[in-house]
């Protein structure tokens, strides 16, 4: 594990994945993460209020931790954030976009921006979660700051970890054992953002290299954190108790998420 505050003066850059395909929305092929979920009050020269975006969460999140650049992992049928979010301008946080040809799951989106981040600390929030407290982003990154560890998970309580990746921890916070989407776990959680070092980074890009031609489905990122801790990757987990997450990944999930905010209405 690197020395407490090696990672002082490193770049701080953000990804944000959003090249899925949105297949469990079909026949809608409305990009998931401009979603209206809740809305904000206007100041009061402007009057009235505006819809949230789904992504505008992630991007708060962003904002509040000090991340002024992200890049935009995007496919074919996501051009429409471009449109709408433009060059970030609007939501304190410069976005530029990156292609990825094929969807092929987390991963591998997040490895198309490898060679943008490959010398800097990486935060990762998900265009299509909520979660509150705002500044587990801020704590995630000082975590790796520090030198806690290579990795720093946001760990939130949740009702459903079947339809989620929760994650097992010891009482020093570091991570045992992760289940993407596995029935009848017993666990009540699930990680929902990150924070990583270089080294990390420069881990999944290899594991990808070396794993992505053995394989004809998708590699998902709880693999990949399994192969990174055998390999003796340390992998810290923030568990933010009273936290809220949810993923709008689903209808069921989409309207849990909608009920749960609205009421009240942000103020801005």
């Amino acid at each position: 594990m690197p020395e407490p505050n090696n990672f002082a003066n490193t770049p701080l850059m953000a990804v944000i994945p959003a090249a899925g395909n949105g297949m469990r929305f079909l026949p809608s092929r409305y990009a998931k993460e401009l979603f209206p979920i809740g809305y904000d009050m206007l100041s009061t020269t402007e009057g009235g209020i505006r819809p949230r975006l789904a992504i505008q969460y992630g991007l708060d999140g962003l904002r509040s931790a000090g991340v002024r650049q992200a890049y935009v992992i995007i496919s074919d049928n996501k051009y429409e954030l471009i449109r709408v979010l433009g060059d970030g301008t609007d939501y304190g946080v410069l976005l530029a976009f990156l292609h990825q040809k094929q969807a092929r799951g987390l991963p591998a989106a997040l490895d198309v921006a490898y060679p943008w981040l490959r010398n800097c600390i990486t935060v990762m929030v998900l265009p299509d979660t909520i979660f509150t407290p705002i500044d587990a982003v801020d704590v995630v990154v000082s975590a790796v700051r520090k030198g806690d560890a290579d990795v720093v998970l946001a760990v939130f309580p949740t009702d459903h970890p079947e339809e989620l990746c929760p994650v097992a921890f010891d009482e020093q916070r570091n991570a045992i054992q992760f289940f993407d989407k596995v029935k009848g776990v017993q666990l009540s959680n699930t990680w929902g953002l990150g924070a990583w070092t270089p080294h990390f980074g420069d881990f999944l890009h290899n594991f990808l290299r070396e794993e992505s031609p053995k394989r004809t489905n998708e590699i998902t990122l709880a693999e990949v954190f399994s192969a990174a801790l055998n390999q003796g990757i340390s992998i810290r987990c923030q568990f933010f108790q009273c936290g809220v997450f949810y993923d709008i990944g689903n209808n069921s999930s989409l309207i849990r998420a909608i009920r749960a905010v609205e009421l009240p209405i942000l103020n801005l």
